[in-house]
């Protein structure tokens, strides 16, 4: 004997969802610009001197 197919209707509320995914692509966004940032400064030549007394 086969089951009775069942009808399911589900309402999400995909408001957080929604955030959250803005949120991530803005911690994309700023991890893009810090690893710039990084680039750029580990290219950087520094000049160090030290005096020992």
């Amino acid at each position: 004997m086969k089951a009775p197919n069942i009808m399911l209707t589900a309402h999400i509320d995909q408001t957080e969802v929604d955030q959250a995914i803005d949120k991530v692509e803005r911690l994309k966004e700023l991890l893009k610009e810090a690893r710039s940032l990084v680039d750029e400064l580990a290219s950087m030549e520094i000049d160090l001197s030290v005096n020992v007394e």
